[in-house]
């Protein structure tokens, strides 16, 4: 059940809009919207979400709650412990134990960073092995000929799985 959009309507708007007459473009607006078609929701949509929300989830299990709410507390426990404890901690590690962290972690990001890369190099050179073999002439026809069939089987079982639906079938006339 579709509205045809009034042309007249979207000039209207847009002559009031760039010459600032905010009434006359908050009317056209208004027209504009009522335009638009009504969409509602499929028969059952408020059923189906109430079945849903029905449904028991983790959080539903009495055992569950009990557990978080024990981790909860000794998240809270711990932290009020702690708490006073920070300054003292604070000064025993000074800003050169801060610094030294730092220097630390940087460091082994670094080192985790260049294994990585020397880990890429061999991936590299096999990715470049098997991008020079598909570049000879057989095996670009054998990978023609493996894209060509496996289109036609996705086209196969397209229309097992959807008749004679097209992918525009959900679409309204």
């Amino acid at each position: 059940m579709s509205r045809r959009l009034d042309l007249n309507l979207w000039k209207r708007y847009l002559e009031a809009e760039d010459l600032g007459r905010e009434a006359e473009a908050e009317a056209a607006l208004v027209g504009l919207f009522r335009a638009l078609p009504e969409l509602a929701p499929r028969s059952g949509f408020a059923a189906r979400v109430l079945v849903r929300i029905a449904q028991p989830t983790l959080f539903s299990r009495r055992p569950v709650r009990w557990a978080l709410a024990a981790a909860l507390v000794a998240v809270a426990v711990g932290t009020a412990l702690l708490a006073p404890m920070l300054p003292s901690l604070a000064r025993l590690v000074g800003a050169s134990g801060l610094v030294s962290a730092l220097v630390e972690t940087t460091s082994w990001l670094a080192l985790s960073f260049a294994s990585g890369a020397s880990l890429w190099n061999g991936v590299e050179s096999l990715l470049g092995a098997l991008g020079r073999a598909a570049l000879l002439p057989q095996m670009l026809w054998f990978l023609i000929i493996q894209l060509a069939a496996a289109a036609l089987a996705l086209r196969g079982l397209t229309r097992l799985a959807f008749g004679k639906r097209s992918p525009h079938h959900a679409l309204p006339h």
